[in-house]
């Protein structure tokens, strides 16, 4: 009922990228990039409607490509840094699908769009690093062979705190916010809120041996939750585990890096 054949007619891949980019002291940074495939290696599955056998074989395909453009701006005001991104991207994936009342394989095109705009602030001196990140994406799925649009949007905000002492004690803490809305799979439109916080201190010659005591994911709200397409599919998953960790680990570097 299932049969593998070869190819002899296979064709080498190969693909062409372009890219152009600007940049402007280290304040601004602009990039456009464009790649297309030819001759893209992929399964071809013929079904028999008579018989239901499915005789796949590895097929030649073109018409897949790809585009992106990305933006970032930043400003460095004394010891604290601002910057801005713009990031679009465009993946135009054909592939080969066949349903049972399809006589013939036929090719389907599928268009992953996705934009996220963000915004980054930084602070840093001898002893404290301080960052926070946030950020919004949308991305939108299409494929000719369904009258549907899946996708969805997303915020996401990422925070850190850390010190340092002269004497090697340490302390930091971070937390990534996440909040998914208007994906299809309604348990997924869930808020996330992973927090850290960890402990450390360095000693022995030249601060090599690092001790360090970690609690991950306090709040224990791990949701596992991703998008991503194929070049037929739309997917939307989750896993499910216990999140929340108490980690004690101990380091030592032989050498010391200048």
């Amino acid at each position: 009922m299932n049969i593998s054949e070869g190819n002899k007619n296979l064709k080498n891949e190969f693909r062409h990228n372009f890219g152009l980019e600007f940049q402007f002291r280290s304040w601004m940074r602009a990039t456009v990039n464009y790649g297309k495939r030819y001759n893209a290696i992929t399964n071809l599955t013929r079904l028999e409607r008579e018989t239901g056998v499915r005789r796949t074989s590895p097929a030649n395909i073109n018409g897949n490509w790809n585009m992106s453009e990305y933006l970032y701006l930043t400003y460095p005001f004394s010891d604290i840094s601002v910057g801005l991104t713009f990031n679009h991207s465009l993946n135009h994936n054909v592939t080969f699908v066949q349903s049972f009342t399809d006589s013939e394989p036929k090719k389907n095109a599928m268009d992953w769009n996705r934009f996220s705009t963000g915004l980054d602030v930084g602070y840093s001196n001898q002893y404290w690093l301080t960052s926070l990140e946030v950020n919004y994406s949308i991305e939108k799925n299409k494929s000719n062979y369904i009258d549907n649009r899946s996708g969805g949007k997303r915020i996401t905000a990422n925070a850190e705190v850390s010190y340092e002492t002269p004497f090697g004690l340490g302390a930091s803490t971070t937390c990534r916010f996440s909040k998914p809305f208007g994906y299809e799979m309604a348990s997924a439109n869930q808020m996330e809120c992973i927090w850290n916080v960890s402990a450390s201190y360095k000693f022995l010659k030249e601060k090599r041996a690092t001790l360090s005591v970690t609690w991950r994911a306090i709040l224990n709200s791990y949701k596992g939750f991703s998008a991503y397409s194929s070049g037929t599919s739309w997917y939307e998953t989750r896993s499910f585990r216990e999140s929340s960790l108490f980690v004690i680990s101990f380091h030592y570097r032989f050498s010391a890096f200048n």
